[in-house]
C-alpha cells in the first residue's frame, strides 16, 4: 500500500509504498477513503524537520539536554550515533481520517466488517491507504455523513474539547481568536451550543469564510477592532477566549487579557507563546486552561492503546464520546464541513501540499485527501529482486526499535559473513524507513510469513518482551535459527515450553546477553580462571525514571523492569561466576506505587559452588554518577567495571590493572561476531544457552520472589 511520509532528516515529504498494516489485540483495520491535512498543526512538525541539527537542538531542549547527559555517561559517540538514528528515519503524518473497516480484532465487538469509520490519533489515523486503529480512536459514521465530512472528525473533537475546557453557557459570548481550520469549526460548536461568537483573524479570506458559517462578529486583528469587541459585549468583555491559532509570539495571550471580562476563562488550544501578562490576568482573575487535544483519554495508554474505557459517570466527554458528538453535530448540519474545504487532492499529490506550505500563498484551509476506493494488499513488499548468497548466513529482522536501528543495524552491517534479506514490523512505515536506509530487499508485514521464507537461516527478534517467546517458538517450528533480544520469555511457563521445543531442535538460539562479549570479561574471567574461594559479586545499577504508565510496566506486555533489564545483570555475574544459580531473594522498597516498587529493589543470587552475587537497582539516584558499576571479589583480588569503559583489577600480589576505552562498549559487535563464527561452525552453543536459561528462569523468580517475600529456588 501507500503512505505519505516525513523525512525528518530533510524536511521533505514523499509517497513511499509500505507493507499492510499488522490486525492488533483491541483495534481495526481500516481502508481509508478520505483523510485531512490540517495545515496549522501539522505546519510545525516540517518546519522542526527541516531545521539542522543545531536548530533542532535549540527547538527541543529537553531532548539535547537528555542527549548531552547520555554522552556523559556512556561517550559522546554512541549518544551521538543513537540520536542521529531517530532522524534518518521516515516519520508518519496525519491524524485525522474517515474509511471502511476491512478486518476486526477477535476481541473488538464495537466494529464490523463494512463499518463507515472515523478515526483519530497521530500514532494511528494517518494519510496512508490502510491503518491500524485501537477501538477507543475509532467511531461509526452516521450514514448520511459522507467520508470527506467523516475524516474532519478529530479536528473537530480538538475544537469541541477546547470549548468544553472554558465551560460555556448559553448567551455567552465566546471569542476564537485564529480562524484556520480548527478556529472554523470551533466557532460552529460555539455557535451551536448556544453562544455570541467573535472571531479574530489576521486574513481577510478567512474572516469571509467564518461570516459564511454565520458568526455573530468576525474582526481583523489590529488595536482598533478591540472597541468593536468590547461594544458588541456592552462593556462586558468576552466571557471565554479559545485561542485557536498559532504563532511563535505572545499576542494571542496578550489580547486575550484586554479583551476578558472580569473572572472570565482563556483556553488555549494552538501552539503559542506563553507568557502571560500577569497584571491583565491578575485583575481580572482569569482562568486559563489548556485542553489535552481531543479529549480525555488522550496520551493515556490504557485508554488508547488497551480499549479501557472511563465509566460515563466519572468521565461524561471521552475521546470517542467527543467524536461522536462531533459526528451528530455534522449530522444535523450544525457544522458545515463542506465550507471549510478549500482543496481535494490525490495520495500521490498530497506530498506537493505538504512541501508548499511555507511558499504558498494560495487559501488552503480544509485540504482533503480522497482515496481510491480498491487498492492492492500488500503482505510483502519487495524493494529489489534477490537471492539468497552462497557463503554467507542469509537472516531476517523482526522489529525496526531504537536498539535495533542504533545498535543492531550498525553492527550487522558490518558483518562479512552475515546478509540481511528481509525485515517485519507491525509498522509498516518502520520497516520501510530501515529497509531503505540499509538496503534490504524485502519489507514483509506478517512476521510468519517472513519466517516461513526459505530464503533465510537466522532469525533476529527485536520486538517487544511479550513477542519474544512465540517468535522464537514461531522461528524453531520453521527450522530458523534464532538470536532474540533479552529477556527471552517474560513467564515460566513460556521458557519451560522454548526450552522443550530447543531439546528437539537442531537449532541454535542466542539470547542478547551482549554484556558476555564486552572487551573486559573475559580479562575477569581470566583473573578468577583459578579461584579457589567462591565469587562474591556487587552489580549496581543507577537508573532512569521511566512514565508510571509505559508499557514495560504492563504485565502482559513488559513484564517489569526485572524482567526486561534485571536479566541482563544476573546473567552476566552469572557468565563471570560460571556456576549454576539455585536460589534468588529478591525484596523492594515499600510503602510507595508499585511502578517506583519495581524500579528499586535489591536480588540476592546464591549458587552451586558457593558463590553469592547482589544486584542493586534503584532510579533514584542522580544521573552525574555512571549507571553501572560491577565489582567481583575472590582470592585477594578485585575486579570493577565502571559503565562499560573503565576496567581496574587489583591485585595485592601485583600492580594495579587499568584499562580505558574511548567509548562504552557492551560487547554488541562482538556478540554477533561470536554468534556468526558458531553458526559457519554448526556449534548450536548449548553452554551458553543453558546459562541463558539458568539467568533468565532466575529473573522470573526475583520478580515472584518480590511479590512472595521469600526466597525462590531454581
Amino acid at each position: 500500500m501507500n503512505q505519505l511520509v516525513l523525512d525528518l532528516s530533510s524536511g521533505n515529504t514523499k509517497v513511499i509504498e509500505v507493507a499492510d498494516p499488522v490486525l492488533r489485540s483491541g483495534g481495526i483495520i481500516v481502508k481509508n477513503y478520505s483523510s485531512v491535512i490540517s495545515l496549522g498543526t501539522e505546519r510545525s512538525l516540517i518546519q522542526f524537520a527541516k531545521k539542522n541539527l543545531i536548530g533542532k537542538a535549540k527547538d527541543r531542549p529537553d531532548l539535547f539536554k537528555a542527549f548531552l547527559d547520555k554522552a556523559k555517561r556512556d561517550g559522546f559517540l554512541l549518544a551521538f550515533s543513537q540520536a542521529q538514528k531517530r532522524l534518518e528515519k521516515y516519520f508518519p503524518v496525519g491524524y485525522s481520517s474517515a474509511g471502511i473497516v476491512v478486518a476486526v480484532a477477535d476481541d473488538v465487538n464495537e466494529f464490523k466488517i463494512g463499518d463507515k469509520i472515523a478515526c483519530a490519533g497521530s500514532e494511528y489515523a494517518w494519510h496512508a491507504e490502510k491503518i491500524f486503529v485501537p477501538k477507543n480512536l475509532a467511531v461509526k459514521i452516521p450514514d448520511d455523513v459522507t467520508f470527506n465530512e467523516g475524516s474532519f472528525t478529530t479536528l473537530a473533537s480538538i475544537a469541541l474539547n477546547g470549548i468544553r475546557c472554558v465551560e460555556p453557557e448559553i448567551g455567552e459570548t465566546v471569542t476564537v481568536i485564529g480562524l484556520g481550520l480548527i478556529g472554523l469549526l470551533t466557532i460552529q460548536i460555539a455557535k451551536a451550543a448556544g453562544c455570541k461568537v467573535i472571531g479574530i483573524d489576521v486574513d481577510e479570506r478567512k474572516i469571509k469564510i467564518a461570516k459564511e458559517l454565520g458568526i455573530d462578529l468576525a474582526i481583523l486583528r489590529n488595536p482598533e477592532n478591540i472597541q468593536k469587541i468590547l461594544e458588541f459585549t456592552n462593556g462586558v468583555g468576552s466571557d471565554s477566549i479559545i485561542i485557536t491559532a498559532a504563532s511563535e509570539d505572545n499576542d494571542s495571550i496578550e489580547l486575550s487579557g484586554k479583551i476578558a471580562r472580569n473572572r472570565g476563562k482563556v483556553g488555549i488550544v494552538g501552539s503559542v507563546k506563553l507568557d502571560i501578562p500577569r497584571e491583565e490576568f491578575y485583575k481580572k482573575e482569569l482562568t486559563v486552561k489548556i485542553p489535552s487535544s481531543y479529549g480525555p483519554g488522550r496520551y493515556d495508554r490504557k485508554y488508547e492503546e488497551l480499549g479501557q474505557d472511563y465509566p460515563v459517570g466519572l468521565v461524561r466527554w471521552t475521546i470517542a464520546r467527543n467524536m461522536e458528538t462531533v459526528l451528530d453535530l455534522i449530522h444535523s448540519k450544525k457544522i458545515k464541513i463542506e465550507k471549510i474545504i478549500t482543496k481535494k487532492i490525490s495520495l500521490e499529490e498530497a506530498h506537493e501540499s505538504y512541501n508548499e506550505m511555507n511558499i504558498s500563498t494560495e487559501l488552503s484551509i480544509g485540504t482533503i485527501i480522497e482515496y481510491e476506493k480498491e487498492n492492492k494488499n500488500d503482505p510483502v513488499i519487495i524493494i529489489k529482486d534477490n537471492n539468497p548468497i552462497e557463503n554467507k548466513i542469509n537472516c531476517g529482522i523482526v522489529g525496526a526499535g531504537i536498539f535495533t536501528t542504533s545498535t543492531l543495524l550498525p553492527t550487522l552491517t558490518k558483518m562479512n559473513d552475515l546478509s540481511i534479506n528481509c525485515i517485519s514490523t507491525l509498522n509498516g512505515i518502520n520497516s520501510r524507513s530501515v529497509a531503505d536506509k540499509y538496503k534490504i530487499p524485502k519489507v514483509f508485514s506478517d512476521y510468519k510469513e517472513m519466517i516461513k521464507n526459505d530464503a533465510i537461516e537466522l532469525v533476529f527478534i527485536t520486538a517487544r518482551n511479550s513477542t519474544h517467546a512465540k517468535m522464537t517458538l514461531e522461528a524453531l517450528k520453521n527450522n530458523k535459527n534464532v538470536f532474540v533480544e533479552k529477556p527471552l520469555a517474560i513467564s515460566i511457563e513460556d521458557l519451560e515450553e522454548i526450552e522443550k521445543k530447543w531439546k528437539t531442535s537442531d537449532k541454535t538460539i542466542m539470547v542478547g546477553f551482549n554484556r558476555r562479549h564486552s572487551p573486559f570479561t573475559e580479562e575477569i574471567k581470566l583473573n578468577f580462571k583459578n579461584r579457589i574461594s567462591p565469587l562474591i559479586s556487587n552489580y549496581r545499577i543507577n537508573a532512569e525514571k521511566i512514565p508510571n504508565d509505559h508499557w514495560i510496566y504492563d504485565k502482559a506486555e513488559g513484564g517489569s523492569r526485572i524482567i526486561s533489564e534485571a536479566c541482563h545483570f544476573i546473567d552476566y555475574i552469572s557468565y563471570v561466576t560460571n556456576s549454576k544459580i539455585v536460589k534468588v531473594y529478591a525484596t523492594s522498597i515499600d510503602k510507595v506505587t508499585t511502578e517506583d516498587k519495581l524500579d528499586n529493589f535489591s536480588i540476592i543470587i546464591n549458587y552451586e559452588d558457593g558463590s553469592i552475587g547482589t544486584i542493586t537497582y534503584t532510579s533514584k539516584g542522580s544521573k552525574k554518577a555512571s549507571k553501572e558499576r560491577v565489582e567481583f571479589f575472590s582470592d585477594d583480588k578485585t575486579a570493577v567495571i565502571e559503565n562499560f569503559r573503565t576496567l581496574k583489577i587489583f591485585d595485592t600480589k601485583k600492580d594495579v590493572s587499568k584499562r580505558n576505552l574511548f567509548s562504552q562498549d557492551k560487547g554488541h559487535k562482538n556478540e554477533i561476531e561470536y554468534l556468526l563464527m558458531n553458526l559457519k561452525k554448526g556449534n548450536r552453543m548449548i553452554d551458553e544457552f543453558e546459562l541463558s536459561l539458568n539467568s533468565s528462569k532466575a529473573t522470573i523468580a526475583a520478580l515472584k520472589s518480590i511479590k512472595e517475600g521469600i526466597p525462590i529456588r531454581i
